[in-house]
């Protein structure tokens, strides 16, 4: 079984037009932890997700390199959380994406995938090995909904 057995075909994406706000209404919707954004020719430019939205709710103080740790003294309630993401909300997310990711290939194997996800990574973008365009997503589930399902045959 390779990636393109597994992954997600039809998993949405984000161009680098979306808003912070199209982009968080996606991530729920399709209940993963970060999408891949790409441009007109399905290229992938970047990865946005859980990791950029949390980084907008928190002060600035605390992002920066050498940033407090210990921002106890900060009014922290969910309306505060809201308030410092709604700033960044209409926000185009090529201006936030992360462009230093991991993709995989169609071809990419089991383990490959596995051992991709173990190292960290939550949401792969699977690409074309000839073109390198977007194919669909590979995410934790994918590989657990499968072993469960293999184990549920036996």
């Amino acid at each position: 079984m390779k990636c393109v057995d597994l992954m997600w075909v039809d998993a949405p994406a984000l161009s680098p037009e979306h808003s912070v706000a199209d982009a968080s209404a996606a991530l729920l919707r399709a209940r993963v932890r970060s999408l891949p954004v790409i441009d007109s020719d399905r290229q992938i430019l970047g990865m946005f997700g859980i990791h950029q939205l949390l980084a907008l709710m928190v002060p600035r103080i605390g992002n920066m390199e050498l940033g407090l740790r210990n921002m106890a003294f900060i009014k922290d309630d969910i309306e505060d959380l809201q308030r410092r993401l709604g700033r960044s909300t209409e926000r185009p997310v090529g201006e936030l994406m992360s462009t230093e990711f991991v993709s995989l290939q169609e071809d990419a194997s089991l383990t490959e995938i596995a051992q991709t996800l173990h190292s960290g990574h939550d949401s792969l973008a699977v690409v074309s090995k000839d073109s390198g365009k977007y194919l669909g997503l590979i995410s934790y589930w994918v590989i657990l909904k499968a072993v469960e399902q293999a184990a549920n045959k036996q």
